[in-house]
């Protein structure tokens, strides 16, 4: 939910239309031995606590050190302690922002594909059930696929050049009385390309169906916008697919040779990316097609026009990417009733909610390190909080204490702020010594906090 951009917009979209299906499938086969995502959870507290404690893998990441997607593997070990992981796929009121360009959304492709690499270390583990260990392999095909399809272009390209350089030779061998025709098996062909067909739109056709069946297609804008919309979407898909499956090559390369990635925080906000944010992660691909395309068409034009969405594909990787970024084309679309999703025609009360607090925010108050300081909840609260422990040198730390203990709150500079804020230890002293400090001292406290005395 959420989405402005073009490329939000449409995977909003796909999620709303296609999911519900999805993930009713999944659970129709998965049933009890399913995985889960962590921020759509509801875990049994005491079962995860006795067995989902997660070990350092020996040796250096990518395949080594902290497991990065730990969910699957923490349904994993839940499910070979004995307790069932379901997917209830009927629910509703969670909700989530998703990537708002292409560019973020491959940065957490590259995350997620270093831990699900790592699941191949966890395949063996004794007593995981055969499900799980499927689904180990089949996160880690998520990103082989893409390499696997990537070897099969260039091979097939490969083919096709050489059919051009290389005459045929009929008679291999010497005396031989009838001549050996080149084979060619189209039967073949033609299945590789139904089946792959079928998997890829099959799903899309069945969500589509199944919103009108259900007469649902007004929450999307009416039945003839929603068709349209997944005409476009599938346009969509068909242009970015071969750009991520380039780019889950590159990942998955680099992760085997030993090249990592850290989990920072995501960017949720709608911003428009550069032209030379675009260049820099396209530049290479945008030449591959150039290049690629131009071989093949001087030496087998006919193949070229097969291979002719993907080699468009890489060319056109710099412009979908800065267009699909911008809000203002996703408005665009927004404004023609296209890429329209339910909590937008009918949005929930969580939403409404939400919605009421952006357009009129509360003023927030600026005294929260105040309050940290002074009010032992917040105090408590906050240092609970506090993941890591950040040490400060001994003249910041002075500095501090000399304007903090003389009531002097106003005068702490930002940084000054940000360090104490990161120090738990720091804080809790200085919130017993306000606490221990003389009246004068402690009124100033009150005052800033407009506690009546």
């Amino acid at each position: 939910m959420g989405r402005r951009s073009l490329y939000g917009r449409i995977q909003q979209f796909a999620s709303y239309l296609y999911g519900p299906i999805f993930a009713a499938g999944l659970s129709f086969w998965q049933l009890g031995d399913a995985q889960y995502w962590g921020h759509n959870a509801i875990i049994r507290v005491e079962a995860f606590m006795k067995n989902c404690a997660l070990p350092r893998l020996p040796g250096d990441p990518p395949f080594g050190g902290e497991i990065l997607s730990h969910d699957f593997v923490e349904a994993a070990l839940m499910r070979r302690a004995g307790y069932e992981v379901w997917l209830l796929y009927d629910l509703e009121g969670s909700f989530e922002e998703t990537p708002p360009n292409l560019l973020e959304e491959l940065s957490r492709d590259r995350r997620w594909c270093q831990g699900n690499l790592q699941h191949l270390r966890l395949f063996l583990l004794k007593g995981i059930i055969p499900a799980h260990r499927f689904l180990f392999l089949n996160g880690v095909m998520i990103y082989g696929s893409g390499l696997l399809w990537f070897c099969f272009i260039l091979m097939s390209s490969l083919q096709a050049m050489l059919e051009v350089w290389i005459e045929p030779v009929y008679f291999p061998r010497e005396y031989a009385l009838f001549p050996e025709w080149p084979v060619w098996y189209p039967k073949w062909a033609l299945t590789l390309f139904v089946v792959v067909m079928i998997l890829l739109f099959l799903p899309k056709v069945f969500g589509l169906c199944l919103v009108i069946f259900k007469k649902q297609s007004h929450f999307f804008g009416g039945t003839s916008k929603l068709i349209m919309t997944v005409f476009l979407e599938i346009v969509f898909s068909i242009l970015f697919a071969p750009i991520k499956m380039l780019f889950h090559s590159k990942f998955l390369f680099f992760a085997l040779l030993g090249k990592t990635v850290g989990w920072g925080p995501q960017e949720r906000s709608d911003v428009g990316l550069s032209w030379r944010e675009a260049l820099r992660f396209h530049w290479s691909g945008t030449l591959t097609g150039l290049i690629w395309g131009s071989i093949v068409w001087i030496v087998n034009p006919t193949f070229c026009m097969w291979i002719s969405p993907i080699l468009i594909s890489f060319i056109l990787s710099i412009f979908l990417t800065v267009w699909t970024s911008r809000p203002t084309a996703g408005e665009t679309f927004k404004g023609w009733g296209l890429f329209l999703t339910p909590q937008e025609t009918n949005p929930s009360l969580e939403i409404r909610i939400l919605e009421e607090v952006l357009y009129d925010p509360p003023i927030l108050s600026d005294k929260g390190l105040c309050a940290a300081l002074f009010d032992p909840w917040v105090n408590a609260l906050h240092r609970g909080l506090m993941r890591k422990k950040r040490s400060i040198s001994r003249d910041v730390k002075a500095e501090i204490e000399t304007k903090v203990l003389r009531g002097d709150y106003e005068s702490l500079t930002k940084d000054e702020a940000m360090k104490l804020l990161r120090s738990p230890a720091l804080l809790f002293e200085l919130h017993k010594r306000i606490w221990e400090s003389p009246k004068d001292v402690f009124d100033k406290w009150e005052t800033y906090l407009n506690i009546p005395g």
